[in-house]
């Protein structure tokens, strides 16, 4: 069985990457490693095992859109001579090692004022330097890091997550409903004038609890 990259918890296909003795699955997750490290960020990992994610192989110029002036100026909610601040989506983020490391990237990246995450909505407010870096390089950065910024769908995105959540909170309270409605007979105590009419209902309920261990 292969091992797991130390990065991002994928499994090493082939031969792994080696650097300061550990796996990586991949020279992008080394190469985030070892920015962390540099960086003086190595309590990244004793947050979460294998909290990283899978940097983007994505081409630089991916993200040239967001220096046109017309395009930019969308983005942007305040500007001023030294500073400049965005608030981005970034689908990838799911843990506190997420967090830790995007509110850190001040430390990683020069030109970067701040950046402060809110978890729920998934989203950075970042604050950086305009005469040092462009939008295009701020989204970059954090695409080489494993959290590429989703640009437009947010709403689509957001959509699936919610229609998701719908049907597991859906088939949790249908078998909620039911495994109570199955089990008031045994406040009646017909269970013991019928068992077999007991038996019938345990397996009905262990069957839709099924769906809801796997599922919901």
């Amino acid at each position: 069985m292969s091992e797991k990259c130390f990065h991002c918890g994928d499994q090493v296909i082939g031969k792994p990457v080696m650097q300061d003795e550990h796996e990586f699955c991949c020279q992008g997750c080394a190469s985030v490693y070892s920015l962390l490290k540099k960086s003086d960020l190595g309590n990244f990992y004793q947050y979460q095992e294998n909290a990283g994610v899978r940097p983007s192989t994505s081409n630089k110029d991916k993200y040239n859109f967001l220096d046109v002036e017309s395009i930019r100026a969308q983005q942007i909610q305040f500007e001023d001579e030294k500073s400049a601040r965005i608030t981005l989506y970034l689908p990838s983020i799911h843990c506190s090692s997420c967090i830790y490391l995007l509110e850190n990237s001040p430390k990683i990246m020069k030109g970067i004022i701040s950046c402060e995450v809110a978890f729920a909505k998934r989203e950075a407010t970042i604050v950086y330097d305009p005469r040092e870096l462009k939008l295009s390089e701020v989204a970059f950065f954090l695409d080489s890091i494993g959290y590429a910024p989703n640009f437009g769908n947010k709403n689509e995105t957001q959509k699936s997550i919610d229609k998701q959540f719908m049907y597991k909170l859906g088939i949790a309270g249908f078998a909620f409903g039911s495994i109570m409605l199955w089990t008031f007979p045994e406040y009646l105590g017909i269970e013991k004038d019928n068992p077999d009419f007991r038996n019938f209902t345990s397996y009905l309920s262990l069957a839709v609890s099924i769906p809801v261990l796997l599922y919901s």
